[in-house]
């Protein structure tokens, strides 16, 4: 069944909460409690509760229910920023209290990269990008002052929830597919307009190595995205008249994807060598 998820924590609430319903309780210390007048729930710090609310996301999107995985990590990413830039809104790049609870940068990074991942399997390229460049931003400062050895466990933790190898990880390649994402968006906003299909091939091409060491199965929607950038060449291969080199991506973006219909339309108009 669906697991239930909690909201995240609102901003300027004690450290510390009941788990399952959200409950704040006032004890700073943030040790874990196991207390009878709460059924034997267990307390907990408010950013093992948005750990918990980023697992659930991902048994979401492991199970292709991608709107309540994005639900799920779009609530936990809301309250970080409260926590964070106190009550402002939307967090943006360089905009992070300097005063935050531990653990919250870390898991605020990890969610980043979860929104990532589900905008990849929605296809939503564009804000994929925003997600990666607020990632890496987070990131740098995990490097450089963080607990980047706690940021890998929470990841760990996330990916507990399904049968992905132990040793894997995806925030080792948020910031190339955010690159690959970047490009992808490029190419087919250029190519749709007939702009520089040469350049178009080119940078194509790139994102296309750039992605090969990638594993779908931890990054669902990456078939889909590949395949986006495959008809992004055979459509410059299409102005440039490069017919045999249309086919071969046409071919390839049906490999990734065989529902996608517009591949199988620039397959044929390059068969039919008619641009």
């Amino acid at each position: 069944s669906a697991p239930q998820v909690s909201p995240a924590c609102p901003a300027k609430e004690p450290s510390t909460i009941i788990g399952q319903d959200g409950w704040f309780v006032a004890d700073a210390t943030g040790a874990a409690v196991d207390d009878e007048r709460f059924g034997g729930w267990t307390q907990t710090t408010p950013a093992d509760h948005n750990l918990e609310i980023l697992c659930q996301s991902e048994q979401f999107l492991q199970a292709g229910q991608l709107q309540s995985a994005r639900e799920c990590v779009d609530r936990c990413c809301r309250g970080l920023e409260t926590r964070m830039n106190g009550g402002a809104g939307p967090t943006r790049l360089g905009q992070i209290s300097s005063q935050i609870a531990q653990g919250d940068l870390e898991v605020l990074c990890l969610a980043y990269a979860q929104r990532a991942r589900c905008r990849l399997a929605q296809q939503e390229y564009g804000a994929l990008v925003d997600d990666c460049k607020m990632f890496g931003s987070i990131y740098d400062d995990i490097v450089d002052g963080g607990n980047l050895d706690r940021l890998h466990k929470q990841e760990q933790k996330v990916l507990s929830m399904t049968k992905i190898a132990q040793e894997a990880s995806f925030l080792d390649h948020i910031t190339l597919l955010g690159a690959a994402g970047e490009i992808a968006s490029q190419c087919r906003e250029r190519v749709g307009n007939g702009y520089a299909p040469k350049v178009v091939l080119v940078h194509a091409l790139k994102a296309i190595e750039g992605l090969r060491p990638l594993c779908a199965q931890i990054f669902p929607g990456l078939q889909s995205l590949r395949a986006h950038i495959h008809v992004s060449r055979a459509h410059a291969c299409l102005e440039l008249e490069m017919w045999e080199e249309a086919k071969t991506d046409a071919k390839a973006a049906l490999l990734c994807d065989p529902s996608f219909a517009e591949a199988r339309y620039m397959l044929q108009s390059a068969e039919n060598k008619d641009w």
